[in-house]
């Protein structure tokens, strides 16, 4: 004899929790190999005494303390990090080889000569330099991801909109007597709040973290701005529609909004 509803919702529970076990599990693992994924990316571990003097004087600046530090180069242009403070392989902090122009040339100078001058990317390659202040807030933000743990943290919140959306979904719309079209708007509605909870949640950690960036003094706010500045005119030079939403970052304006209220802050 078959299984009825009930019973199969009962059967697929703890496989449920089971993924929801499983992403938490995956994000502490890839904490734990975050240069090794970091390097499956393309990313190169890079030796610059420079870079690491700037990046160890912002940990003091923000009063952290890291296990380790791997300082590497990746092919994009944007920063980005990974891992816990706290695990013996440490944390990894990829830099933009753009990132690299005021205080290794020679690494910028390979970047220059692997890019075709006629594409928008060689064309404006020059003009995607930033300058030592939004370098320097770069890797403010990206250290305060670190800090709160928010890959973590995002995974938790991941796994418990799992879990607590097909709770809901079978008390509220696979046990109740309604249309199939009606639980099916009711499931897609489900669905939609949960992918907009976990949106806005990630972008509340973005922002969190250029808050965090730009209140370490004047200096990294302003930096905060450029970076703004110099993101719009990236997107701009490659024809990235300024009406893109990401999933997983705010849109500029706001972002450009909260850091012009704090500049605000330090003039009064």
């Amino acid at each position: 004899m078959g299984l009825s509803v009930r019973g199969w919702f009962k059967v697929v529970r703890p496989l449920v929790f089971l993924g929801a076990g499983g992403l938490l599990m995956n994000n502490e693992l890839m904490n734990k190999s975050a240069p090794k994924l970091a390097f499956s990316s393309g990313a190169k571990r890079v030796q610059s005494e420079n870079m690491y003097g700037i990046v160890g004087r912002c940990l003091d600046e923000m009063k952290m303390d890291v296990r380790k530090l791997v300082l590497m180069i990746g092919s994009g242009l944007s920063a980005f990090s990974g891992g816990d403070k706290t695990a013996p392989n440490g944390v990894v902090l990829v830099l933009p080889p753009t990132y690299f122009a005021n205080t290794d040339p020679s690494i910028y100078s390979q970047l220059r000569d692997s890019v075709d001058p006629n594409t928008p990317l060689g064309q404006h390659l020059d003009d995607f330099v930033p300058t030592p202040e939004t370098v320097r807030y770069s890797i403010f933000h990206e250290l305060s991801h670190i800090r709160n743990n928010d890959s973590a943290t995002r995974a938790l919140m991941l796994s418990g909109c799992l879990i607590a959306g097909y709770e809901v979904w079978g008390r509220k719309v696979l046990f109740v007597n309604k249309t199939l079209k009606k639980k099916a708007v009711w499931t897609t509605a489900l669905v939609a709040v949960a992918v907009v909870i976990n949106i806005m949640f990630m972008w509340h950690q973005e922002l969190r973290a250029d808050r965090e960036a730009a209140r370490v003094d004047e200096q990294a706010c302003v930096g905060g701005l450029g970076s703004i500045s110099l993101r719009q005119t990236i997107e701009k030079a490659l024809g990235v529609s300024p009406y893109r939403l990401s999933p997983s970052h705010p849109p500029l304006s706001l972002r450009l909004f909260q850091l012009q209220h704090i500049h605000k802050t330090y003039q009064q």
